[in-house]
């Protein structure tokens, strides 16, 4: 049942308007200086920290202070990209929280959520004003709404099907992905983007889920499980957004798992990069970076910024990252097989798909975003 009145305790847990947006900045980076206030705020009250722990605590704090450096430099899109990673946080530490506090049990679950759904289905969709958005801020846009819809539409199931917390997990990061996309869709616009078109969408997802399907064998199906799992899961929030007519977020996701799929058995470690990599992996850069030119290059430039980064820090590092890779290694990937096939998206040509032509879609999980 309910532990205290539902106005109250979504007043209290800012569940659907939190009120920093609706002070109006003029600049995105004030409106994003805010957020970022707002997040290292809610991060330091002793409930939430405690929610966080000590280790996460840490690194919002590392990740704070890299949201902030990209602002600094008047980097705004670039800062988008972690600013979002501190919001799927704390934000979500937060809304688990409250409601955790506002309910006992899934009815009391389902009421709040009936409530949240019915105030997110009256919200502008994400491609209203995408022409006045760049590319990078509007693949963001449209995978954080993605999200919400599908963490909100599967927030009841699991938490009937499975146990309560599932309910609660489900509910607080469909909230936050909404709270999300309402910051990026506040941030202000002034000028016309070129809309990007991205005629290779549907053959990258293919050659996507044939190369993961062909991985999925013994030994490595087993010693990789979690891996696969959460590349299955991004391939198939990628076709959802596709299919929901959000096709830059759901290139975000393609590019992710064709990254995914390249670290696939990369070693633990990678050497530095020698000069002579370094200049090939440069020209091979510029070479993108010209092809891309004539469009909204936005969506790309966060891509180059990153290998451009890294490839300057491989010439040192070694050691692995979080995901297995090394920086040399991660540049590589990123400059040899994630740009190019965006160019390749890009660039297809579509051909006629005959009448008899069927597409056989495998997933390796049924539950969504897990």
């Amino acid at each position: 049942m309910i532990r205290a009145p539902i106005g109250l305790v979504l007043a209290a847990f800012s569940l659907f308007s939190p009120p920093a947006l609706t002070a109006g900045p003029s600049e995105p980076e004030d409106l994003l200086r805010e957020e970022l206030a707002r997040l290292i705020h809610e991060s330091e009250r002793p409930e939430i920290a405690r929610g966080l722990g000590a280790e996460r605590v840490a690194a919002v704090g590392e990740r704070a202070l890299q949201v902030e450096g990209l602002l600094d430099v008047g980097d705004w899109l670039g800062s988008l990209r972690p600013l979002a990673e501190l919001v799927r946080v704390v934000e979500l530490t937060v809304r688990s929280e409250g409601i955790a506090s506002a309910a006992e049990d899934m009815d009391a679950v389902d009421e709040l959520g009936a409530a949240f759904r019915e105030d997110f289905e009256g919200r502008p969709s994400p491609l209203a004003g995408k022409e006045r958005r760049p590319a990078a801020l509007q693949a963001l846009l449209e995978d954080a709404h993605g999200r919400a819809r599908g963490f909100l539409t599967s927030a009841s199931r699991q938490g009937h099907e499975t146990r309560l917390e599932a309910g609660v997990y489900y509910l607080a990061s469909a909230m936050t992905e909404a709270r999300l996309a309402e910051l990026l869709t506040a941030i202000p616009a002034s000028e016309t983007h070129a809309t990007v078109e991205v005629p290779g969408l549907d053959d990258l997802l293919l050659r996507l889920e044939e190369e993961l399907v062909d991985l999925y064998r013994p030994p490595l199906s087993q010693e990789r499980h979690a891996t696969f799992i959460r590349l299955s899961s991004t391939l198939k929030l990628a076709r959802e957004l596709r299919d929901s007519q959000l096709v830059l977020g759901a290139v975000e996701h393609a590019l992710d798992v064709r990254r995914g799929l390249s670290l696939f058995g990369a070693p633990e470690d990678s050497p530095p990069l020698e000069a002579s990599d370094r200049e090939r992996l440069e020209k091979r850069l510029a070479g993108i970076v010209a092809r891309i030119g004539a469009s909204d290059a936005s969506l790309a430039n966060v891509y180059v910024a990153r290998a451009r980064a890294l490839i300057a820090d491989g010439a040192e590092a070694d050691g692995a990252g979080a995901d297995g890779s090394g920086d040399g290694l991660l540049a590589r990937v990123l400059v040899e097989d994630v740009l190019p096939e965006y160019l390749a998206c890009l660039e297809h040509e579509q051909k006629p798909q005959s009448a008899d032509s069927a597409t056989v879609t495998v997933t390796l999980v049924r539950w969504p975003f897990t």
